[in-house]
């Protein structure tokens, strides 16, 4: 049995991962210029370090206060389908306790850059059709933030069915979609993992991350 990540884990995780997006952001930034789209969204968005750090953090987490876009590093550039993205969480607390998280999910691809969106939702706990874990498209985010240039997308249906049981596993989810996984190798999320590790050797959970992943996509 793999053990559920806990809110420290996800929050920490989503630090490191954010700052590993910042460089590729600033470089996008540089590349686009002459983008007024893509100027507006990373004016709106603004990574920075300090939010990062700020907004990233369990107790802000916990207190559902509403967060920016935060920006995650590239792919490998052979195979990825995006140029940014961008994620933003939203954490719910039952009995005191964080139970699991939304995320939006925001990816400029093409050229000329166009904004496509998603939401990674852990399902609703009212009776309705969107009662289970899942992704969907969305053209506008919840609780604001940046619209998306794909409005003839399904809002909707389909709303694809994901594992999810325990907190952390819609980050999981979110972060497998981007990069992939192998069940054996250190390809996919477990090289972005392995990037992270080279500049913060002191972060350990790392492989805890692995292995809830391969839980829940590679079941044994």
């Amino acid at each position: 049995m793999c053990p559920p990540l806990t809110l420290d884990q996800v929050a920490t995780s989503m630090q490191l991962f954010a700052l590993q997006g910042l460089e590729p952001c600033e470089q996008f930034r540089r590349e686009n210029e002459e983008h007024d789209n893509v100027v507006q969204l990373l004016q709106q968005c603004d990574p920075t370090q300090q939010r990062i750090w700020t907004e990233l953090n369990p107790g802000r987490l916990r207190g559902n206060a509403p967060l920016s876009f935060h920006p995650m590093p590239l792919g490998r550039a052979d195979t990825r389908g995006f140029s940014l993205a961008f994620f933003r969480p939203e954490v719910h607390v039952v009995d005191g306790d964080a139970a699991e998280c939304d995320l939006g999910l925001l990816l400029l691809s093409g050229a000329p850059p166009t904004r496509m969106g998603l939401r990674f939702e852990r399902g609703r706990e009212d009776d309705d059709t969107h009662g289970y874990a899942h992704i969907q498209f969305t053209s506008v985010f919840r609780n604001g933030g940046p619209t998306t240039d794909a409005g003839w997308l399904p809002q909707s249906y389909p709303a694809f069915p994901r594992p999810c049981s325990a907190m952390g596993d819609t980050w999981l989810a979110v972060l497998v979609s981007l990069y992939g996984l192998n069940g054996g190798s250190a390809s996919g999320l477990g090289a972005q993992i392995a990037a992270i590790q080279q500049t913060r050797p002191d972060w350990t959970d790392g492989a805890k991350l692995l292995a809830r992943a391969r839980h829940l996509f590679y079941p044994s």
